[in-house]
């Protein structure tokens, strides 16, 4: 059984943003499982969202594991969209990256059309940048996590006459399947496939290459760094995120993430750690 020892227990936060998730009903003792149903309603400052009826059955979880939880994927959408609010959605890439970038195998082959791009300006005076310009829009389905997002890229030069300046944007709509694990304690995310669509880009100076080369080329540059960029910063976010509430101090054994239609689903085994049992029991003797 969960027990929360005080108010501030019943939130996750993480800054502004916040998710309720105390108790919407008392739970339901069965024969051989505990039942609780929890709000999971997005606090943030201006903001409030409000969920259609729950699509969730006891029959969806299996009895095999010590504890289950279930997601919607409402939930998700929730936090997704205060994340943008939040003005979180937005990374910058330095030059050194852009130097492996053009290090690597696809890219290499584009080192002409880069190089136009930032005016021959050296890489290490250049910098990239990129934020979502809407909220995601994530669903669950059997493949994994589809995040939808629309998403602006600028590319910079500097230099000490000039300062800085704009000298590529471009605009692009990806569709991403996610599938989640979590092992040794961290969380970690696998990109299985990806739809990239180039919305319109815009050169400060004259590209030569022909425009179906020039959008390959940013296709591959969202393909190989764009979104690996993203999910190495997410992985440690949301590993940051469970642990605020001690998830790390537990041994958890064969962990399951599963999506489908609608919902997402987690299923894990654990053991509590002996040191937390015994500060547990002398605070309830």
């Amino acid at each position: 059984a969960i027990r929360f020892l005080n108010a501030e227990e019943n939130f996750l936060n993480d800054g502004d943003i916040g998710v309720d998730i105390s108790m919407a009903s008392f739970p339901v003792i069965k024969s051989n499982y505990i039942e609780s149903h929890h709000k999971g309603l997005l606090l943030y400052p201006n903001h409030s969202v409000v969920f259609s009826e729950s699509m969730f059955t006891p029959s969806l979880l299996k009895e095999s594991k010590m504890l289950s939880f279930w997601f919607s994927e409402q939930v998700l959408n929730a936090l997704a969209l205060a994340t943008f609010l939040d003005k979180r959605l937005a990374f910058n890439i330095t030059g050194e990256d852009i130097q492996e970038m053009v290090e690597t195998e696809d890219i290499e082959t584009h080192r002409a059309i880069l190089k136009e791009m930032f005016q021959g300006a050296p890489l290490k005076d250049c910098l990239a940048k990129a934020w979502s310009l809407t909220p995601p829009q994530i669903t669950f389905s059997a493949e994994g996590t589809i995040v939808k997002s629309h998403v602006a890229s600028e590319f910079s030069v500097s230099s000490r006459e000039e300062g800085s300046s704009v000298a590529f944007y471009f605009e692009t709509e990806v569709n991403a399947t996610i599938q989640a694990s979590y092992s040794e304690k961290k969380l970690i995310l696998h990109l299985s496939d990806a739809i990239i669509d180039i919305k319109d880009y815009k050169s400060a100076s004259e590209i030569s290459a022909k425009e179906e080369s020039v959008r390959h080329f940013l296709k591959r540059t969202v393909s190989a760094v764009g979104i690996p960029a993203v999910i190495s910063r997410l992985e440690p976010a949301l590993t940051s995120l469970m642990n605020s509430k001690g998830l790390h101090f537990f041994d958890i054994t064969d962990p399951e993430i599963i999506t489908r239609e609608g919902y997402l689903i987690i299923q894990l085994d654990f053991g509590f750690p002996h040191h937390l049992l015994v500060d547990f029991l002398k605070q309830a003797l």
